[in-house]
């Protein structure tokens, strides 16, 4: 279905309304909201974070990796660690997302109530977590606000050299 004109000569003063007129604004004001209901699906999902982390460092936690400005309201929806290959780690790898109205680090909130995390005794190479509960109390994000990424918990007994952060929302 496209757009079609109306004819200025079909909407003159003390000419008969038709229904030819009636269908054609039908038709438009249909095509209208199809076109608004595919732009809101193409661009309902929102990609926080989608990159791998390079890490040299020993640390047992990593606080402030990254952050993100939120550039409008959304509601958060996905949150996932990837690693790569754990060669002989042990421990978990688990990471945060806190949220705040400002990049005041001390009034950082938690948007999760289970943390998304992977105990490397128990998975494969290439593991992906599933296990990310939100706090439907922080679940929101309003635009404006920051989200901070840590790292809760790092593998003991060497150096993840690199693993894969992925968070996503929906409109």
């Amino acid at each position: 279905m496209a757009f079609t004109p109306i004819n200025s000569t079909a909407i003159q003063v003390g000419k008969p309304v038709t229904s030819d007129l009636f269908t054609t604004i039908k038709d438009n004001f249909d095509d209208h909201e199809t076109r608004i209901a595919g732009q809101e699906s193409g661009n309902a999902r929102v990609v926080v974070f989608n990159f791998p982390v390079l890490n040299g460092t020993s640390s047992s936690t990593l606080t402030g990796l990254t952050y993100f400005r939120v550039p409008y309201d959304f509601t958060l929806t996905e949150a996932r660690i990837i690693i790569y290959e754990k060669g002989s780690l042990g421990g978990e790898i688990e990471f945060d997302i806190k949220k705040n109205t400002s990049l005041d680090d001390t009034g950082m909130t938690s948007v999760f109530t289970t943390l998304p995390k992977l105990t490397l005794a128990s998975v494969s190479d290439y593991a992906e977590s599933s296990n990310a509960v939100f706090d439907a109390g922080e679940q929101a994000v309003v635009e404006g606000e920051f989200l901070r990424l840590d790292m809760t918990e790092l593998p003991t007994s060497g150096i993840m050299g690199k693993w894969y952060i992925y968070l996503a929302g929906e409109i």
